[in-house]
Formats: C-alpha cells, structure tokens, sequence
C-alpha cells in the first residue's frame, strides 16, 4: 500500500469495524506517522513501516504486527497486549512503561530498545535480540525468553519471577537488585554480568555460566545470601 495519513487509517479501521470484519493494514507505509492515542486494536498490521511513528498511548492491543517495521518508533505508555510482534523490529523504539502482557516478540529485533517499566508479564520473548536494551524496573514475571540475547542489557531492578531465561545469554548484563526468583536459568550465560543484591531463591542454575558475574549481596537459590559457604559450583552442577 502507499503511504497513509491518520484521517486515512482511521477511516479505513472504522469502515472495517462497521462491517464487523477485522481492519486490514496489511504493508503499509505509515513510517514518521503522527499517530499518538490512535485505536488499532486487533488490527492487521502485518509488515507495516512504522518506523519513527508517533505511537504513544495508542491502543495496540491484540494487533497483528507480524514482521512490522517499528525502529525508533515511540510507543511509550502504549497498549500492546496480547499483541503478535514475531519478527518485528523494534531496534531502538521507545516503549517505556508500555503494555506487553501475554504479547509475542519471539525472534523480534528490540537491541538498544527502552523498556522501562514496561509490563512484559507471561509475554514471548524467546530468541528475541535485547542487546543493550534497557529494562530498568520492567516486570518480566512468568515471561518466556529461552535462547533471548540480552548481552549488556539493563535489568536491574528487573522483576524476573518464575521467568523462563534458560540458555539465553546475559553476559554482562546489568541485574543488580533484580527478583529472579524460581527463574528457570538452565545454561543461562551470567558471564561477567552484575547479579549484585539479585534475588536468586529457588532459583534452577543448573548448567549455568557464572564466571566474573558479581555476586556480592546476592540471594543464592537455598536462600541465604552469596559467601564463600554457598559458591555458585554447587547450585550449577546440581
């Protein structure tokens, strides 16, 4: 489709809610759109460019933006849950304190993304690229991110309760103060990262990689705090 304005998609989304048919987006050019507070709810936007668009508080919610291009979009304070943003790519959008719960970003590109404060509860994220993304404070409890690369992302203060991060790599990551608590971390690489005063209780470590990570205030998986009574060999070997 060629390039659309905001009179144009709304007009198109509300002809389609009319006839009770799901709004077709479907490829089109909506890159710089000025689309702040805009409704786009369960709405095809299947390989769309939405690069450096205006998106902030808009609702999203249930969208299909599947393979959508978002770089540098500002979706801040915007709804996105239960939305499907497999293989979009969201490299250096600004989406904090956004609405993920129960989202999909599996294989998404998100590296250098803003994701403070954001709600990520039970949301897909495995294989997802999170590079240097910030996810100072974001509640990732219950998320999947298996396989996820997440090397020198901010996660401190980071709520990872019963999250799924295993064989996914952290290595110099930032989780100081983070709850990783019950936390699957099977193979998860930890390599020179920041796990300072993180809360690791019932945590599973088996296989995990924890060389150079810094560890001191942590709380280790049997609940007592990292010394040198309760070293990280005896958590990865099991």
């Amino acid at each position: 489709m060629a390039e659309l304005d905001r009179a144009q998609v709304e007009r198109i989304v509300n002809t389609a809610r009319q006839r009770r048919e799901v709004p077709y987006l479907s490829d089109v050019d909506l890159s710089k759109a000025a689309l702040s507070g805009i409704s786009l709810n369960k709405t095809d936007l299947s390989r769309a460019d939405l690069s450096g668009a205006d998106l902030r508080q808009a609702d999203l919610s249930s969208a299909t933006l599947h393979m959508a291009n978002l770089s540098k979009a500002d979706l801040r304070q915007a709804n996105l849950s239960q939305a499907t943003l497999s293989w979009a790519n969201l490299r250096q959008a600004k989406l904090t304190e956004a609405v993920l719960d129960g989202s999909s970003l599996s294989d998404a590109d998100s590296q250098e993304a803003d994701l403070r404060r954001s709600d990520l509860k039970q949301t897909d994220l495995s294989r997802v690229r999170l590079s240097q993304a910030d996810l100072t404070e974001a509640d990732l409890s219950g998320a999947r991110l298996n396989l996820a690369v997440l090397d020198k992302a901010n996660l401190s203060k980071a709520n990872l309760r019963k999250a799924d991060l295993s064989l996914a790599n952290l290595s110099k990551a930032n989780l100081k103060g983070a709850i990783l608590i019950k936390a699957n971390l099977f193979g998860t690489n930890f390599s020179n990262a920041n796990l300072k005063g993180a809360n690791l209780t019932g945590a599973y470590l088996y296989g995990a990689n924890l060389s150079g990570a810094a560890l001191s205030g942590a709380i280790m998986p049997d609940g007592r705090k990292y010394g040198w009574f309760n070293k990280p060999a005896k958590y990865i070997k099991g």
